[in-house]
């Protein structure tokens, strides 16, 4: 597309976030589609984000969409400005992983954090929030790692 607009790319991002939603009720095992699909969702987003910007000089309003933005934060919109040199950067680390045995995970982690788990997305988000994500610093058997990917780009 030749000088996409705003308007045309969020179409394109549309059509590609209701494709990841029937990927998720209709082929939710298919990891290679799935993280190909997310792939595509991002970056029509940025795309978006950058045409955005090119055409009205507004920020991408998805691009820091899981910061919990306080009043004060709201209240300094557009204000933050970097310093001399500076940049601020969105870092995504994509990861796809498949858990061979959800209860040896579920009682990793309770093991660890002395509670109990519920489920495996429990016992992943206390790992994560404890240690960052590095499933690679886990025992073996508790993660089989089918990609990952590190994705940065400036604001």
């Amino acid at each position: 597309m030749i000088n996409p607009t705003p308007a045309n790319i969020v179409n394109g991002l549309c059509a590609a976030l209701a494709e990841h939603a029937r990927l998720c009720t209709e082929a939710p095992g298919d990891a290679a589609a799935m993280v190909a699909q997310v792939g595509e969702v991002h970056r029509l987003a940025r795309e978006y984000g950058d045409a955005l910007f090119l055409k009205s000089g507004w920020s991408n309003p998805l691009g820091n969409i899981y910061a919990d933005a306080s009043d004060e934060d709201i209240e300094d919109a557009g204000k933050r400005i970097p310093a001399e040199d500076g940049l601020w950067l969105t870092v995504f680390d994509k990861s796809v992983i498949r858990v061979p045995h959800a209860a040896r995970l579920i009682t990793f982690a309770e093991e660890r954090f002395s509670r109990p788990v519920k489920d495996v997305e429990e016992a992943i988000t206390m790992l994560c929030e404890a240690d960052g994500w590095r499933p690679d610093s886990y025992p073996e058997q508790l993660f089989v790692s089918e990609g990952r990917e590190i994705v940065m780009y400036s604001e």
